[in-house]
């Protein structure tokens, strides 16, 4: 049994900063080739080493969207610009990109949603965010870092490549669903329980969330816990009983389907904010 996430189109990862930095990247990485040819060689293989990047399936679905002729239109006519004496030099050229990049995120902000009732937002200065709620003797803790994310690309890529950029527009394609934990401190019984959970795809393309492996501790000895100084329980050796059991247990704490909704809309606008701030930077980094 596992928790469904209703898919909406809110979830969909910023299809618009994608195709801008497709369009930035398939360019510069073919500028210092002759042939069509070489040219979709080098794109291809530039996008093999973003193997663990985001742009990866936006990158491929450039380069079948693009024809060889219609790259080297778009490349003759950027190796014109690129040789006039009116050239700008990589630093300021690089800026640019950042800064159209920066406008783009700026224009189309991610509104943050309104916390659930009952629960209470703590970001921090770094990349994590919880999210505690108190019931009696129970005490629930939900952790996000907006560093661990995983891409499931929920796009038409590999079914149809000619509806890939009007999913991008429509809001549909890769979605970056958080890895989180969920930790339950019991005060009666001075025992805490920690579940690493994860969301993924389920049989009808929707968002389903599992749990990986369980940990208890005593309170005060989290850092044993981060540090895996004490026994982890990987949840696929459990039961099928004893797991259904769990996940009832998790949502009837409060983590249930509204709850996980409300997680996946947090983690984007809170890892947006992120990426504007990191823009930000960037753009004084380059600037020379």
């Amino acid at each position: 049994r596992v928790f469904s996430a209703k898919r909406t189109r809110a979830h969909a990862k910023h299809p618009h900063r994608q195709y801008r930095l497709v369009k930035e990247f398939s360019l510069l990485c073919t500028l210092s080739c002759t042939s069509n040819n070489n040219r979709l060689t080098m794109a291809s293989r530039a996008s093999s080493l973003l193997r663990s990047s985001r742009l990866q399936a936006s990158i491929r679905t450039a380069l079948s969207l693009r024809s060889a002729q219609q790259i080297s239109s778009a490349c003759a006519t950027q190796q014109v610009r690129f040789q006039s004496g009116g050239s700008q030099n990589p630093s300021a050229e690089l800026v640019d990109i950042l800064k159209r990049e920066l406008d783009g995120e700026q224009s189309s902000a991610i509104e943050t949603p309104a916390v659930p009732s009952g629960w209470s937002l703590q970001e921090t200065s770094g990349c994590v965010f919880t999210l505690t709620k108190r019931s009696g003797d129970l005490t629930v803790t939900v952790e996000v870092d907006v560093n661990n994310v995983e891409e499931v690309d929920t796009g038409r890529f590999d079914e149809d490549p000619d509806a890939a950029e009007q999913d991008a527009q429509e809001g549909e394609g890769p979605q970056y669903l958080p890895s989180f934990t969920v930790t339950l401190a019991n005060a009666s019984a001075g025992q805490n329980v920690r579940f690493n959970c994860t969301f993924e795809e389920g049989a009808e393309r929707d968002m389903v969330f599992t749990v990986s492996e369980m940990c208890l501790f005593e309170p005060g000895n989290e850092k044993d816990v981060e540090e895996r100084n004490l026994y982890h329980c990987n949840a696929s050796v459990l039961d099928a009983d004893m797991y259904e059991g769990i996940l009832k247990f998790i949502e009837s704490s409060g983590v249930d389907p509204a709850f996980l909704e409300y997680l996946i809309n947090q983690t984007q606008a809170s890892e947006q904010s992120k990426y504007v701030g990191f823009l930000q930077g960037a753009v004084k980094v380059f600037k020379f």
